[in-house]
């Protein structure tokens, strides 16, 4: 018992490489910057004085938003310009938990205030956000510190590994609830599906060639082809030894998606979450993940909780 006891406290609060949890918040932030600067020209007909839909929902707090404290134009700008800084802080790494805590509570207040900003594509990277957000309220004091661009002092620190564990169940989940949604309609059992989406007008991206379109095989073939990635990629991913093939196939499969069709934020979010969980190496910190024992650690930066759990 006190083995299991050993190696679950391993798994979830190891050490394992600062840089999974750093690429991760950078990579979410750059897209959080992106989706604050999309606002900018239709900030006020979205959640200004007159937007097309009232912003305050009061009473309902599930869907609670800064908007049910202050709205209107001076709060909008206000809050836009929290997300932008906020965003910037976590791409750099200035303040980052301070930086990650306001772009995800702000963030997320834009996306439930109108029904127009938000949707199904968006959904990841409201996960990304507030998973986020949990490593900086509850997380050691530099569970998220450090910059991207120093990569070579990143891969000599740690942080406990929950976070990134948390990461790879939620990708593996994501694909094994897909392919189960997916069995459920007929154009996916009866291999149609491919061409039912690349016919929706405004949805497909990009032009499809019609020899594509019309041959009945290659349709089954793509369509067959996406249900059985999606299938694989949870257990490649969580396992150490596949995770990389798994995670190699999974940037084509959406890189694939995104260059078809028109999915929003999914396909940059995806790929922020194969960020978080690539398989760093460094000759210094060995991933609580993948060894038989304790992990020991030769850097002079760790922190006390990290090396001292059992």
């Amino acid at each position: 018992m006190r083995a299991l006891v050993r190696s679950w406290n391993r798994y979830w609060f190891g050490p394992i490489n600062r840089m999974h949890a750093v690429a991760f918040r950078t990579a979410t932030g750059a897209l959080l910057l992106y989706f604050a600067l999309s606002l900018i020209p239709d900030l006020f007909f979205l959640f200004g004085s007159d937007a097309l839909t009232p912003s305050r929902r009061r009473f309902r707090t599930l869907y609670w938003t800064m908007f049910d404290v202050w709205d209107g134009d001076a709060a909008a700008v206000t809050y836009l310009l929290a997300l932008i800084v906020a965003s910037i802080g976590m791409v750099v790494g200035v303040l980052p938990r301070l930086s990650t805590i306001v772009a995800a509570i702000v963030f997320v207040s834009f996306e439930r205030a109108n029904s127009l900003v938000s949707g199904g594509v968006d959904d990841v990277l409201r996960l990304w956000s507030m998973y986020l957000l949990f490593a900086a309220a509850f997380g050691g004091a530099d569970h998220l510190s450090g910059r991207i661009w120093r990569s070579d002092d990143l891969r000599t620190q740690t942080s406990e590994a929950w976070l990134i564990r948390i990461m790879q169940l939620q990708l593996a989940l994501i694909y094994v609830t897909s392919v189960g949604w997916k069995l459920r309609g007929w154009p996916w059992r009866e291999g149609s599906a491919v061409a039912t989406a690349l016919s929706i007008e405004g949805f497909r991206w990009t032009y499809v060639p019609g020899w594509f379109e019309n041959s009945e095989l290659l349709i089954a073939v793509s369509t067959y082809g996406v249900l059985t990635i999606e299938a694989l990629l949870a257990p490649l991913i969580l396992f150490p030894r596949t995770r990389k093939l798994g995670i190699i196939l999974g940037v084509m499969l959406h890189l694939a998606f995104g260059y078809f069709l028109a999915l929003g934020l999914f396909v940059p979010a995806m790929l922020a979450g194969y960020v978080a969980i690539w398989p760093y190496r460094s000759t210094d910190v060995q991933d609580s993940e993948t060894s038989g024992a304790h992990s020991q650690v030769t850097s002079v930066n760790l922190e006390p909780s990290v090396t001292g759990r059992t």
